[in-house]
C-alpha cells in the first residue's frame, strides 16, 4: 500500500525562480544634476577641497563626477568657478583686514 501526502502542493506549474533584474548603480548625487563636462548623472559629494576646506563645498553644493572627475554644483549642474573665485577673494580681503587690525591698531 502506498502512502499519499496529506498536504497537497500548490496547484499550477512547478516552481519558477524570480526574473533576474539587471543591477543599476544608483546616482550618488541626490539632486540628480548631470555633469556639465560629460553628461554623467553619477556624482559624489565633496567633503573637503583645497580652496574651501570643509565649509566651502557645503556652501556651494560642490560634487565631483565619478566618470570624468569634474567638479560642479550638484543642485543646478553648473560650474562653481565664479562662486569659488568670489569665495577666495572675499576671504582674502577679510584676512587682510584682520591682519591690518593686528598690525596697525595698538
Amino acid at each position: 500500500m502506498t502512502q499519499q501526502n496529506p498536504i497537497p502542493g500548490p496547484p499550477g506549474p512547478p516552481f519558477q525562480p524570480p526574473p533576474i533584474v539587471p543591477y543599476l548603480t544608483p546616482s550618488l548625487n541626490p539632486t540628480g544634476a548631470v555633469c556639465p563636462a560629460c553628461g554623467s548623472p553619477h556624482a559624489k559629494k565633496v567633503s573637503f577641497t583645497w580652496w574651501g576646506g570643509v565649509p566651502g563645498p557645503r556652501l556651494f553644493n560642490h560634487v565631483k563626477c565619478l566618470a570624468c572627475g569634474a567638479g560642479y554644483n550638484g543642485k543646478n549642474g553648473k560650474s562653481n568657478t565664479t562662486a569659488i573665485t568670489l569665495y577666495l577673494v572675499i576671504g582674502g580681503i577679510v584676512g587682510l583686514i584682520i591682519f591690518a587690525m593686528f598690525v596697525f591698531v595698538r
